[in-house]
């Protein structure tokens, strides 16, 4: 939605804090009583797609921070900072619910996680065994689950209820494509974009 875009690009401001070396931009500190979530979007680290992440306010999907690495992080370091993140953004004692992306690194970093003893990570059901199910956490991403996520995501900036200060991921969120492709429609970011 165009002009859903043009009004986030109306928001933009800069950080009021960068930690870790500028890879956390911070908008908005944790408050008492507010409940956070994160998203992950793991990565190879080719092309200058790196692993990135997203703090959401429960409240109203007010995006209050992005840890996206300025160089290439193994996935063992991206873990850490997600652990670290998550315990920034507590709520009553418990770490943000955080969901990663289940494919390529983002098995290491969902590892990772659970040998720091993350202790609120999205799971799902990834398989049936013996007629049951068999729980893993994260998030898999494929054509069936994507396009539920691209229209919820389209339908937040179309009604303004994704609130952002993000330049860069307004950015990428403008180059977000979707495209015929045989009888399919494929979502992806456009040329040498990222998602």
């Amino acid at each position: 939605d165009r002009e859903g875009l043009r009004y986030l690009y109306t928001l933009v401001r800069k950080p009021f804090k960068l930690l870790w070396d500028d890879a956390l931009s911070i908008w908005e500190e944790p408050q008492v009583g507010h409940q956070y979530v994160i998203g992950a979007d793991t990565s190879e680290g080719g092309d200058g797609d790196y692993h990135a992440a997203v703090v959401l306010d429960r409240e109203g999907s007010h995006h209050v921070a992005t840890l996206r690495p300025k160089e290439a992080t193994t996935p063992n370091v991206f873990a850490k900072q997600l652990d670290d993140l998550g315990r920034m953004y507590r709520h009553r004692g418990q770490q943000a619910y955080l969901g990663v992306e289940r494919r390529s690194s983002g098995y290491t970093v969902l590892a990772e996680l659970e040998g720091l003893g993350y202790d609120n990570m999205h799971t799902e059901v990834a398989r049936v065994e013996k007629r049951r199910p068999v729980y893993e956490s994260g998030i898999m991403v494929s054509g069936a689950t994507k396009r539920p996520l691209v229209n919820e995501l389209q339908e937040a900036i179309r009604t303004a209820r994704l609130v952002t200060h993000d330049r860069t991921l307004i950015q990428e969120l403008s180059n977000y494509v979707q495209q015929r492709e045989g009888g399919v429609v494929k979502t992806h970011a456009a040329g040498r974009g990222h998602d």
